[in-house]
Order: C-alpha cells, then sequence, then structure tokens
C-alpha cells in the first residue's frame, strides 16, 4: 500500500526532520563541541563529534520523518565525499536557509518553486563573494587547518608530516594498528599489502629483509612444486631467497615449502593483492621493477623467468625497493599523461616516485581507533581541499559575506541571515556571548578573528582557525539544493510498512 501525506501533515514532519537532524548535529561544531555516542548492532558503541557520521546514524520511528531524513542527509553525505570536511556546516547552513526560506512561504504566501529558483540563481553571486576572501595556504596554514579539522593537535601534526612527504592524496592511507600510539611510515618503493599464504614466516620475526632475492611471476594458481623443480634448484646452487608471487597456492604444496623452508631453503609464498585488471596491471609493474618474466602455466616456468628484487616483507604487506632507471622513468610518464587516473593509477604514481605514506591509526580500543580514524579522514580532507585557497575559519568568511548582502530581495535576506548561522553556533556551543563578537567583525577595520579555543583575538595572518576555501563552497552549495528541494515538497509518497505474515494479531489477548 502507498500512503500520501501533503500539505500542513507534511509541513510539520519536515520542521521536524530538519530540526531533529540539525539540532542533533549542529551542537558538535566548533573546537569545543559536543560528542555524541552511537549504539552499533555489531560493534560496541563509540563516541564521536564527526558531523556525517552522527548525520547518518539519526534515525526516528515515524516512517515519514523517516524519509525525509534521507533527503536532508544528502547535504552532509555529499559534502563528505567530496571534500571529507565541512559536514556540521552544511546542516547548520541548510536548517537557516530552510527555516528563513520558510518565513516567506508561511508568513508572506511566496510560491515555493519562484524562492528555489531566486535561491539557486543567487547562489553564484554568493559563491564568488566568498572566492575574493580566498589566499594560497602557506606551509603553516596547511598545518593549522589539519590540526582545526581533527581537533586534534597531534593528528593534524601527522596529517600535515604525512602530505608533505607524499603530496598526493592517493599515495597516503590510513591503515588501523593495534599499538598504543599513532605514527607515519613513509615507504620508498612499490608497496602492496596482500593475503599470506601461511603464518610460519612471522611466528619469531615482524619484518623479513630479502636482498637480491630471486622473484617469479605466476599468473595462475601454483599447485605442484616439482614443476618449479628446476627454479628451485637453481635457487640453492646460488644460495638465494625465492620469493613468489601467484593467484593461491595448493595446501600440499604450502606444507612442503614450509618443510622446506626449516631446512633452510627460503621459499616465500605470497598471494597477488588484486584481480582482474588491477591484478594485470600489477604484475606489470612487478615485471618493470624485478625485470621478472610473467609465467601463464607453472610447467612452463624456467630459470631465465626469474627476476631479482631487494624487498622488506611484513606480514601484512610487502615493499619493493628498487633504483630509478629510464624504463621506470617513462612509465611514469605514461600514467602522469593519462586524462582520468583512478586511485591506483594514482597509487602507481607515487609508488614510481616520491613514495607513500601511511598514517598507522593505533589504540589499544577498537572503539578509540575508529574515532581517531575519522579525524585523520577529516584532517586529510580538509588538507587537500585547502590547495585550492584557504578563508579564515570559524564562521567569519561567511559572517564577512553576510554582512555585504544589504538588498531587499527574498533570495539576499535568506542568504544573509543564513551565512551568520555557523559563527553563532560556534559561539553558542562555547558559551561565549556574540554580541562584542560581532561589533568587532562589523567595524571592518581590519580582518581579525576571535579564537573561542584560546579566548583570543587573532589577526588574519597569525590565526590558526582557517577553513578551506572548498570546503565553505561544498557546504553552502549542497545546503542551498536540499533546503530549496524541501521549500518546494508539497506532497509525500511512501509505501506504508505492514506487519509480518502471523503478526497481525500477535498482541490481541493483551
Amino acid at each position: 500500500m502507498k500512503k500520501v501525506v501533503k500539505g500542513e501533515e507534511l509541513q510539520i514532519k519536515i520542521k521536524e526532520a530538519v530540526n531533529l537532524l540539525c539540532d542533533t548535529v549542529k551542537s558538535t561544531l566548533g573546537p569545543v563541541g559536543t560528542n555524541a555516542i552511537i549504539d552499533h548492532s555489531l560493534l560496541s558503541p563509540f563516541i564521536t563529534n564527526d558531523g556525517v557520521t552522527i548525520a547518518q546514524n539519526i534515525e526516528s520511528e515515524d516512517e515519514v520523518i523517516n524519509t525525509i531524513l534521507t533527503l536532508a542527509k544528502e547535504a552532509s553525505i555529499k559534502t563528505n565525499d567530496y571534500v571529507a570536511d565541512g559536514t556540521t556546516t552544511t546542516l547548520v547552513l541548510l536548517q537557516s536557509i530552510y527555516k528563513e526560506g520558510l518565513k516567506y512561504i508561511e508568513e508572506k504566501n511566496y510560491k515555493p518553486i519562484l524562492l528555489k529558483n531566486k535561491l539557486n540563481n543567487y547562489l553564484p553571486k554568493v559563491l564568488k563573494l566568498i572566492e575574493k576572501y580566498g589566499t594560497i595556504p602557506t606551509e603553516k596554514q596547511i598545518l593549522n587547518i589539519a590540526i582545526t579539522s581533527a581537533g586534534n593537535q597531534k593528528i593534524g601534526q601527522l596529517v600535515s608530516e604525512a602530505y608533505f612527504k607524499a603530496p598526493k592524496k592517493e599515495a597516503i592511507y590510513l591503515k588501523e594498528v593495534n599499538e598504543p600510539n599513532c605514527s607515519v611510515v613513509y615507504k620508498k618503493g612499490y608497496t602492496l599489502e596482500y593475503v599470506e599464504a601461511t603464518n610460519y614466516y612471522f611466528k619469531e620475526k615482524e619484518e623479513i629483509v630479502l636482498n637480491n632475492c630471486y622473484v617469479l611471476l605466476i599468473n595462475n594458481v601454483l599447485e605442484n612444486l616439482e614443476s618449479i623443480a628446476r627454479i628451485i634448484n637453481e635457487v640453492i646452487k646460488q644460495n638465494k631467497a625465492l620469493f613468489i608471487i601467484a593467484d593461491d597456492y595448493d595446501q600440499d604444496l604450502v606444507r612442503e615449502v614450509v618443510s622446506l623452508y626449516f631446512q633452510n631453503i627460503p621459499i616465500y609464498l605470497v598471494k597477488m593483492p588484486a584481480y582482474g585488471l588491477d591484478k594485470l596491471t600489477i604484475l606489470d609493474d612487478l615485471k618493470l621493477l624485478t625485470n621478472a618474466s610473467i609465467v601463464e602455466k607453472e610447467q612452463d616456468a624456467k630459470e631465465s623467468d626469474l627476476g631479482v628484487a631487494n624487498i622488506i616483507w611484513h606480514k601484512d604487506e610487502f615493499t619493493i625497493n628498487f633504483d630509478l632507471n629510464e624504463k621506470i622513468k617513462k612509465k611514469r610518464e605514461e600514467l602522469e599523461k593519462c586524462e582520468n587516473k583512478d586511485e591506483l593509477t594514482q597509487k602507481r604514481i607515487a609508488m614510481l616516485s616520491y613514495g607513500i605514506a601511511q598514517i598507522h591509526v593505533g589504540s589499544k580500543l577498537d572503539t578509540d581507533r575508529r574515532e581517531l580514524k575519522m579525524h585523520f579522514e577529516d584532517a586529510l580532507g580538509a588538507v587537500f581541499a585547502s590547495l585550492k585557497g584557504v578563508v579564515l575559519g570559524g564562521g567569519v568568511t561567511l559572517y564577512l559575506v553576510s554582512k555585504l548582502l544589504k538588498g531587499s530581495d527574498p533570495e539576499e535576506i535568506i542568504f544573509a541571515e543564513a551565512l551568520k548561522a555557523p559563527l553563532l553556533q560556534i559561539l553558542d556551543n562555547a558559551e561565549i556571548d556574540a554580541k562584542p563578537i560581532l561589533a568587532r567583525l562589523d567595524q571592518n577595520k581590519e580582518q581579525v578573528i576571535y579564537n573561542v579555543l584560546t579566548n583570543k583575538w587573532e589577526k588574519e595572518n597569525d590565526t590558526t582557525v582557517i577553513d578551506p576555501l572548498e570546503v565553505v563552497l561544498t557546504s553552502l552549495s549542497n545546503a542551498t539544493l536540499i533546503a530549496s528541494l524541501l521549500l518546494t515538497t508539497t506532497s509525500l509518497i511512501i509505501n506504508e510498512q505492514k506487519p509480518l505474515l502471523g503478526e497481525q494479531n500477535i498482541f490481541k489477548e493483551f
């Protein structure tokens, strides 16, 4: 059955949904915002102030409100997908734009579709005004953006350290580890995560260093050790290690290799960490780095197919170190010329040039690691978004732009009010009287900002409170889009929930 909700009933539901979502999330805004505890059906509950994570977990028993919530959440989710930051600001702006727009519809009988068009047509002008405040970030500002976005100095420092060592988004990745502290591990070389064939290698050590070891690449499953007997004999004769990469291994073969390993014949088995086209791409890179041939059938493998490499091997990854030569330079240039670079291509470019940076997200508690990881993700998103420019943060730039909107048209008035909302919310969360703060900002004699964390005024060039320009623009754009859609919604059609078969009269006796 379909259920139709419209008119005043729907408007009440939309208000409830917007307020439930935004009021819950906006209390986390700013450096002294509060946290929320989120229950998890499979994992332990965790504490966070990450806007999009809180938003995604907000639900209602009312199916109508839930449907509206799904739409409203899109503003925050889209911001997170694009710039990985500014999600709470997005919802603060959404609530304000919706609230101010509703006044014109309810009190002045303004046509919703006309108001929506005016807001969307006026948005580019507001975005251009914001862009005028943008400046190219310094190294110090990039560090400050990371610290501010993470809400944690140590996390911000680690993120900026990783960025300056490997200045590409795809060259930095997070790795959860069961260690007491977080750290950055910089890897110069070609690093691949994998699923190992056996744990025997790491029973007594965490790292294996293989210098000038033989490498055998098999684009298939290795099933029979006898099929590569000639190669093993050559390895024994040369007194070297053999590092085999294949799709998978027969279990009897694995046991034989382990037996040989304990007889001081070092043969190492690693499963190829990719499938399909990615696998072929990685094999091609490994062939280039080791001078090995790619063997399609194990019985065809011969001594001349072997490559040589220096490998640092851990339980869940290995790194091939290499000297830069003309072939590798040519490959890197080819990759850089690709117009549409996917994540793997970007990572390959990094590994074939300046290397990659692993940020180890360490804690002994699963709950803590999840929370730390979200802060790292926010900081990384903010750093890469900042490369297109930075502005004064803490809602100050939006507030300054709001003072420039002095017209009497509905769209100007709505934006003028909405742009003040993030700053006012940050001050409210910090329990700071807004009047003296706004009075000084209104003077416009110098670009200053009040740092609610230190309770001090700071000049534009000295402040740590800065935001990536792209985050601010994206937040306002997504908030306007969703708010204007909600303002024009006059009916809702949903699937009415039915009781499960056999449960219709379950409580009848009571």
